[in-house]
């Protein structure tokens, strides 16, 4: 729970709305394209369906085909472009305990790359996620034969899925602020990221896994819900939270781990 209090701790600091509202409107566009929902509601109506062969489970749970890929790589250029400008700011302000977005073409030239490689690999697990997923529905229900059985297997086997995703990004947790502040390769980075990690690996997976946890909760409750509008308040909701909540968990564990003096918390700089 350290790092989530650090995370909150920052979050709620005089400074972090001006980061938050850059946030905001893509947030919302975004929940228009894509929703978070797409799982939990083909779990929750599991025994509605018809076809439980992979292009059937894949077409229900993911939003990610030649339009939806289309989507996300506009997706993903946009909000490299955003965390660029929020990992610099942040980066300056831990650094020298100055808060400014200013600088945005510099940060975009000096961060988007870094930032870039960053979402890359997470929409690549996002979309593993769907692949594995619909692998698993797919092959239990031909091996079983059985909706309830799969059902069960599928679920047990999403959990397991899901938590070698967050061992994995909290593995390579480390590398975009290592890239940020040191100017390392992304390869030399991830090393520098895995080695470092490992010691306070439980800490770092509670860090990412729990908010996750509970929003997905949130999400499992509403998919009885048949009604758009609330979903895509929900996923903007959703995607507003993560895209505030893990470039600061990644920054605050970064300077804690690698034991750096952070200028922001000295009483002049704080609230």
């Amino acid at each position: 729970m350290k790092y989530i209090k650090l995370t909150f701790q920052y979050m709620f600091n005089k400074h972090f709305w001006k980061i938050a509202l850059i946030t905001l409107i893509p947030s919302i566009a975004i929940s228009f394209f894509a929703s978070f929902s797409s799982t939990a509601h083909y779990l929750i109506n599991f025994f509605k369906q018809e076809d439980y062969s992979f292009s059937a489970v894949y077409g229900s749970i993911s939003d990610i085909n030649w339009v939806g890929f289309l989507v996300a790589l506009g997706v993903l250029i946009l909000f490299s472009c955003i965390l660029s400008v929020i990992t610099g700011t942040l980066q300056r302000h831990m650094r020298t305990g100055q808060f400014a977005i200013t600088n945005i073409g510099k940060r975009l030239n000096e961060n988007f790359i870094s930032c870039f490689l960053t979402l890359a690999l997470v929409f690549l697990l996002v979309y593993l996620f769907g692949v594995f997923t619909s692998i698993t529905v797919s092959a239990w229900f031909k091996i079983t034969s059985s909706a309830t059985a799969t059902l069960v297997i599928s679920a047990i086997f999403i959990a397991v899925i899901f938590f070698i995703m967050v061992l994995l990004v909290s593995l390579f947790s480390m590398t975009n602020p290592n890239m940020i502040c040191t100017g390392a390769n992304i390869l030399d980075s991830i090393s520098v990221s895995i080695k470092n990690t490992r010691p306070y690996l439980f800490k770092i997976i509670v860090a990412y896994s729990l908010p996750l946890i509970l929003l997905f909760a949130v999400q499992f409750g509403l998919a009885f819900v048949e009604f758009r509008a609330i979903h895509i308040v929900i996923d903007s909701i959703m995607m507003f939270f993560i895209s505030c909540y893990y470039p600061v968990l990644a920054f605050v564990t970064y300077y804690d781990i690698f034991d750096r003096d952070r200028e922001d918390l000295l009483p002049e700089n704080r609230l």
